[in-house]
């Protein structure tokens, strides 16, 4: 080819390179996680046509003459820099886990279907002085293609650094969608994650040996420099390190913060999911509760508990044992059974549910004793959460209202307003319940105390909801949590004010001043929703009412019975259906009855 043919080709392959570019940026913020604000820095550029030119007249000149432009993996070049190396494993999880992401219908902006679809490959460069912390990421990514089935096309390659060039850093590159002569165009974008010292490194080296000429004796000064700063790395390392023993010890038990890669420091070898224990275990589990994030499989479950038990049992003869590592290990077994039971309860198998339900609660009960779990908010919501499950409503009451008080206190969660938010808003899902089973006990009771025992649960749902949308963090999986935090602040609302009689200005009362209005709530669930989804439409039925607009309440409680009228909505349980159906009654003008 040709300078001309060359060029040419180059500004084919980099069209479109700056829409992925500004997208990818755009979507970092709003993902599963905030990776803007997550790690210590992000750079990411669009690599210009006199370099790509460059790098293909370079890679003619070497052994590769029919390399061209549109063969380059680094299109589109993302780097995401931690200080610390404990970091680097989770930032490419989280990185991946942001693909997946991208993956989804709604967002398009990756092919779909398995993760390899969408990464092309994942290529470790390990020096000497980092060995130890690329072996342990090698050794996680390698147990994560052979366990699950999304990841086992993955294509990743290790590569050891030589004397004269010791890189090291994760690469993955990945395939982004761009708009090209109105049609889909595929970017490759190559997403380097490494450390700020390696990055230095890296800052220095490159310019010298790929764009300009350089002595062999400056190269290997150049190299030498690496180990120095591979040793301020180190030195950073274990900075971190003495300065979290220093706060595990002088905080209680319960408020120690959780170490971030800590079986690290325990062991050479971990099997798969567990190198990711200390700060991913919640964050990953708790998610797969939310409705719209694909459930587990069994497969996948039945993988999970495999890993876990080889784990504990290497684990529990290690000496030294860290009490954060064991607090988490345990809560992910707890989590682990408790999804095993969700998707039993799915498949209809009532009595292996039953059974999953009773040995989560024991094996939770177990744990009452341990000082690291005593009283941890995270901990009384997972329990919270089994009672519900197994039928005990009381229980579970009182054990979310024991989270709840213990928020405050609880760095764990203080640090992730998700976390808060959830354990809020099941204290409202709970006071609700409660408040229903109440209306339907007791009917030799004074009609009196039961109204009043209900108003004080459905003051507490308002209340326990309300801080649940003002606490949930903005971020994607923020926005869709903050859906579901809107339609369920409505309905204890509304069935305050149409069940019990309360004034409207009382309900706003309880919200506050700062809180949200609901046309504002209305408005907010009304964008995107399906136009058979009863619930949805219920919601929005009720936040337009609660507003004052009859027009726009009376049109989607129409909507609302064309929904209850198709085939689909025989689907939905009886006691749902008359709930609807008394929305729609009441909407509309109705004699409904104001008793449940």
């Amino acid at each position: 080819m040709d300078d001309e043919e060359i060029r040419k080709d180059a500004t084919l392959a980099l069209a479109g390179a700056e829409y992925v570019r500004d997208r990818l940026l755009s979507l970092l913020s709003a993902g599963p996680k905030n990776i803007l604000s997550t790690y210590y820095a992000i750079k990411c550029r669009v690599k210009s046509e006199d370099s790509l030119v460059e790098k293909v007249k370079r890679k003619h000149k070497g052994d590769k003459s029919e390399y061209r432009a549109s063969d380059a993996t680094d299109i589109v070049g993302l780097r995401i820099l931690t200080i610390y190396s404990e970091d680097l494993l989770l930032a490419a999880l989280d990185y991946l886990n942001f693909v997946d992401f991208c993956q989804k219908s709604g967002i398009g902006f990756c092919p779909s279907g398995k993760r390899s679809n969408a990464v092309s490959e994942i290529i470790v460069y390990k020096s000497q002085a980092d060995w130890a912390v690329y072996e342990k990421i090698k050794i996680y990514l390698e147990s994560l293609k052979r366990s699950s089935v999304d990841d086992e096309d993955l294509r990743l390659e290790f590569k050891a650094a030589t004397k004269d060039l010791p890189y090291s850093s994760i690469h993955i590159v990945t395939k982004f969608f761009s708009l090209h002569a109105n049609k889909k165009k595929i970017v490759p974008v190559e997403t380097q994650i490494r450390t700020v010292f390696e990055d230095a490194w890296n800052e220095i080296d490159h310019p010298m040996r790929y764009k300009g000429e350089s002595t062999v004796g400056l190269r290997k000064r150049i190299a030498d420099f690496k180990k120095d700063l591979d040793r301020c790395g180190e030195r950073a390392d274990q900075l971190k390190e003495e300065y979290d023993e220093e706060l595990r010890r002088a905080s209680p038990a319960s408020e120690k913060p959780a170490p971030r890669m800590a079986m690290f420091q325990h062991f050479s070898v971990a099997p798969h999911s567990l190198l990711s224990t200390s700060r991913h275990a919640k964050e990953a589990f708790a998610r797969v509760e939310h409705r719209y994030f694909e459930p587990l499989n069994a497969r996948q479950i039945n993988a999970l508990l495999g890993s876990l038990g080889r784990f504990e049992e290497h684990y529990g003869r290690q000496p030294g044992v860290d009490p954060c590592l064991e607090y988490h290990v345990a809560m992910l077994r707890g989590l682990i059974h408790e999804k095993r039971a969700r998707l039993l309860r799915s498949q209809g198998d009532l009595t292996k549910y039953r059974n999953e339900i009773v040995a989560c609660l024991t094996y939770y009960q177990s744990l009452e004793t341990n000082d690291v779990f005593k009283d941890d908010a995270f901990f009384l919501l997972r329990q919270s959460v089994c009672f519900d499950l197994d039928g005990g409503l009381d229980q579970a009451l009182t054990r979310i209202r024991l989270a709840a008080a213990r928020v405050p206190s609880d760095q764990r969660i203080v640090w992730n307003g998700l976390w808060a938010a959830l354990i809020s808003g099941h204290r409202g899902y709970l006071a609700w319940m409660k408040a229903r089973q109440l209306a339907n006990e007791f009917e030799t009771s004074p009609k009196t105390t039961r109204s009043e025992g209900r108003r004080e649960l459905m003051d507490e749902a308002v209340m326990a909801a309300v801080d649940s949308f003002v606490k949930i963090p903005e971020s994607e999986q923020g926005r869709l949590e903050r859906a579901r935090a809107c339609s369920n602040l409505v309905s204890y609302c509304w069935e305050m004010t149409a069940r019990l009689d309360v004034p409207l200005e009382q309900v706003r009362e309880l919200i506050g001043p700062g809180g949200p209005e609901f046309g504002a709530m209305a408005k907010h669930m009304e964008g995107g929703f399906d136009e058979f989804d009863a619930y949805r439409l219920d919601s929005i039925c009720k936040a337009y009412d609660l507003a004052g607009d009859r027009g726009k309440a009376s049109a989607f409680a129409q909507k609302l019975s064309v929904a209850l009228a198709q085939r689909s909505a025989n689907a939905l349980p009886l006691d749902h259906r008359d709930e609807l159906m008394y929305t729609v009654r009441k909407v509309a003008g109705g004699a409904g009855d104001r008793a449940i």
